[in-house]
C-alpha cells in the first residue's frame, strides 16, 4: 500500500512538498536550539523567526492543500503563545538587544510594567527585601529607557550583563538578568544524565539508597560541566 501510493499518487509528492516547506524552519529552530549555549530569549527569537517565516509562506492553489495550511497555522499560533510564558517573555526583554521588541505591539508584546510585575514577583520568590525590590524597579525603567549604566549592546545578552561595570548586589537588575539568560531549556544532557544513571541503577547494582544515587548523579552531572566547560576554553 505504501509502495503504491508513492510510486503513483502524484498528491503525495506534492503534499509532502508543502509539508517540507512548512515546517523546514521549525527543524532549522530546532537544532538552532539544541545547544548548552541557548538562552530563554534565544527561544523566543527562534520562535519570533518562525511565526515570521509561516506569515510569508506563499499556498500554491493548485497543489497545496488548504485545510493542512490552516491547521498549521492554527497549532503554531497555540503553541507559540503557550510557550510565551512570563518568564520567557521577561527574559526576552532582558537581553540587551531585544528590549524594544519584547514590548512592540506589532508581535503581541506584552507591556513594560508587565515586565515590572513579573520581575517582582520572582524577587519575591527569592524573599527579596522592599529596599531591593524598589531599586528593582527603579532600574528597570533605566533599562527600559537605556540611561546609564543600561546603555549599549551585544549579541549575547548573557555576556553583556556579565561584563556590565557595577556589581549585582548595588545593581539587583544585573542578578535578575545573569540568573534568567543562565537558564539552559536544552534537555539533552537531562537525558543523557538519566541514561548514565541507569547504567548505574541496574538490576545486578538496584541497593543503592536514595541519597547515595542523588550524590552519585551530581558528581556525574558536575563531571560533565567541568568537561564542557575545559573544551569550551580550549
Amino acid at each position: 500500500m505504501v509502495i503504491a501510493t508513492v510510486l503513483h499518487n502524484v498528491w503525495y509528492w506534492k503534499l509532502l512538498n508543502q509539508l517540507v516547506k512548512t515546517v523546514k524552519f521549525l527543524v532549522d529552530a530546532i537544532e538552532n536550539l539544541e545547544s548548552c549555549e541557548a538562552t530563554l530569549a534565544d527561544c523566543m527569537l527562534e520562535f519570533i523567526h518562525c511565526a515570521k517565516q509561516i506569515s510569508q509562506l506563499k499556498l500554491n492553489a493548485e497543489d497545496d492543500d488548504t485545510g493542512f495550511w490552516m491547521h498549521t497555522k492554527s497549532v503554531f499560533n497555540h503553541q507559540f503563545y503557550a510557550i510565551n510564558t512570563d518568564l520567557h517573555s521577561l527574559t526576552l526583554f532582558l537581553h540587551p538587544m531585544c528590549c524594544k521588541l519584547a514590548v512592540t505591539d506589532a508581535l503581541k508584546g506584552r507591556p513594560f510594567d508587565f515586565m515590572v510585575k513579573t520581575a517582582l514577583a520572582v524577587a519575591k520568590q527569592w524573599w527579596w527585601e522592599e529596599q531591593k525590590a524598589k531599586l528593582l524597579v527603579d532600574y528597570l525603567k533605566a533599562y527600559n529607557l537605556c540611561h546609564a549604566p543600561f546603555s549599549g549592546g551585544h549579541a549575547d545578552g548573557l555576556v553583556w550583563w556579565e561584563s556590565l561595570a557595577v556589581s549585582t548586589d548595588g545593581h539587583p537588575l544585573k542578578a535578575l538578568a545573569i540568573t534568567l539568560l543562565s537558564i539552559v531549556p536544552y534537555a539533552a544532557d537531562i537525558k543523557c544524565l538519566f541514561l548514565d544513571m541507569g547504567s548505574t541503577q541496574s538490576l545486578k547494582h538496584c541497593n543503592l539508597m536514595v541519597d547515595t544515587f542523588e550524590a552519585l548523579a551530581k558528581i556525574q552531572a558536575n563531571l560533565h560541566y567541568h568537561t564542557h566547560q575545559k573544551e569550551v576554553i580550549l
